[in-house]
């Protein structure tokens, strides 16, 4: 998105909109920073320039992780309110970034999700082709494994 500088100051607020699955350790420190209840020192997502544009480095105060931009199997609607009570709706979004938890005995810089996250590779993805960047499943109990059922 790009916008000239004088119309900056007509916008409060720009949305943007990203759906991001973090390992359980994290996202109960991410939850609880978001409750007030630490800290959080800050969180920085960087692309890495491979030649499928699909991975990433998040980092999250002094750790980092790798991470994937996968496709979802439908399209999520954002919705936001202003006073509970009114929603409408202020995205589509059809990916998610998945961070992979760091691994025991592997360097960052050679860690491969596809050969050493194996919950990723067992549970989430379609295993290898051209597809290998689709979720299986979407975000709720009814979309479970729902590319194969269609």
């Amino acid at each position: 998105l790009q916008m000239r500088k004088d119309n900056i100051d007509r916008y409060e607020e720009l949305d943007s909109n990203i759906i991001i699955k973090f390992p359980d350790k994290i996202g109960e420190k991410i939850t609880s920073a978001l409750r007030g209840e630490n800290n959080l020192d800050s969180m920085e997502i960087i692309p890495l320039l491979d030649q499928d544009c699909r991975s990433f480095v998040v980092n999250i105060g002094l750790e980092r992780f790798k991470a994937t931009l996968m496709d979802l199997p439908c399209i999520i609607e954002g919705q936001k309110t202003l006073d509970h009570k009114t929603f409408f709706k202020s995205a589509d979004m059809s990916q998610l970034l998945y961070v992979h938890e760091n691994q025991q005995g592997v360097n960052f810089a050679d860690f491969d999700p596809y050969k050493h996250d194996h919950e990723f590779i067992r549970n989430i993805v379609k295993k290898t082709g051209p597809k290998k960047y689709e979720l299986r499943s979407g975000l709720t109990p009814p979309t479970f494994n729902v590319r194969e059922t269609r």
